[in-house]
């Protein structure tokens, strides 16, 4: 039929699963980054490039830290899909299933 829509809730869960395990990955990234970038800049405290070394390195953690958030809300909002499609088909058999019982 061409009108019919199969999804595969387990292979949709399981790219959750790889958001949620890159959200935790890249966050444990950006944290690392900014434990690294607080060492240099007190190792070094006079010199004159080390501050906008670490800004820059700051903004890049920044960024990762922004990827790995929305890596987690990907992974929330494909569990929150996957619980709506399960309820709007258990709710479609069940209105399959009234006409049948009166056949």
């Amino acid at each position: 039929m061409p009108d019919t829509c199969v999804i595969d809730t387990q292979a949709v869960l399981r790219f959750g699963s790889v958001a949620r395990q890159a959200f935790r990955d890249l966050d444990r990234v950006a944290a690392r980054s900014v434990e690294t970038i607080a060492l240099i800049a007190e190792s070094i405290p006079d010199s004159e490039t080390v501050p906008a070394w670490c800004e820059t390195a700051c903004a890049l953690a920044n960024l990762v830290q922004r990827g790995a958030d929305r890596f987690g809300l990907l992974a929330e909002h494909i569990d929150r899909t996957v619980a709506a499609f399960g309820w709007s088909d258990r709710a479609a058999a069940a209105q399959l299933d009234r006409p049948a019982v009166r056949i």
